[in-house]
């Protein structure tokens, strides 16, 4: 008999091009059927998405039934979940755990410490993460945070995200000559427009050091769209004249 060809779900809410790009890697270098199942994609993040690799399918919310059947008939080997916040995916999460395969939550939340997540903390130790074996996070503080959840260190791992490095250290490479000559004096903010991102705060921070004659020849660019845009881009310091706001950019573009 052949070998068994691994098989990986990955259920998610909201799904980015680099995210693509990491379960391409993992299908090509492992030989592995990877399937991927998103929610239906964010207007303030409106990325394309298409792979010859991975197998996408967009998540109908009224149809759990759907979902929980897609699941039985692939059978997969481990199942990958961004958050908590989708019950259907814990659904999905119970009925297989039984079955032995990990189950990982994947998140980027890190630990603050503040009144909302010792509440989850204390919440999850009564049960509300049992459908989980393993957490796959970010860095330390995010960590941090899958510990106080209640998971074990042995089964909590770091390195969840990878930057598109395929698409742009080439670009990188290409263009370093030049720089050596020429260096380009502009910050690049690439991030949605929403509060915890804090495009307020550097718009208003660098039209200072602007002003202050601190600033030299450096401009300051913004890519990306969201609830704050039209608000950032049309304050005092937003309207400064060596600051753009590019809206978004598909990754191509970038």
């Amino acid at each position: 008999m052949p070998p068994h060809r691994p098989k990986f779900l990955f259920l998610y809410t909201e799904a980015a091009p680099y995210l693509l790009t990491c379960l391409e890697s993992l299908a090509t270098g492992h030989d592995a059927e990877v399937h991927l199942v998103r929610w239906p994609v964010n207007s303030e993040a409106p990325f394309s998405f298409s792979s010859d690799r991975i197998h996408v399918q967009e998540r109908d919310r009224d149809r759990n039934s759907d979902l929980i059947d897609f699941v039985n008939k692939i059978s997969p080997d481990a199942i990958f979940i961004s958050g908590w916040v989708d019950r259907a995916y814990l659904r999905v999460a119970r009925l297989h755990r039984h079955r032995g395969i990990p189950i990982v939550l994947c998140s980027d939340t890190a630990w603050r410490g503040d009144l909302r997540q010792r509440a989850a903390s204390i919440v999850a130790r009564f049960g509300a993460l049992t459908p989980f074996s393993h957490a796959w996070v970010t860095g330390e503080a995010q960590a941090e945070y899958a510990r106080r959840l209640g998971f074990r260190s042995d089964r909590i791992r770091t390195g969840f995200y990878s930057a598109d490095t395929g698409h742009f250290l080439p670009i990188g490479q290409r263009n370093l000559r030049s720089r050596e000559q020429n260096w380009p004096h502009r910050f690049l903010c690439v991030a949605r427009y929403i509060p915890t991102k804090g495009h307020q705060y550097l718009c208003d921070a660098f039209a200072e050091l602007a002003g202050a004659g601190a600033a030299g020849d450096w401009e300051l660019w913004f890519a990306g769209t969201g609830e704050l845009f039209d608000q950032v881009k049309n304050s005092t310091s937003g309207k400064h004249p060596r600051i753009k706001h590019l809206g978004f950019k598909q990754p191509a573009e970038m």
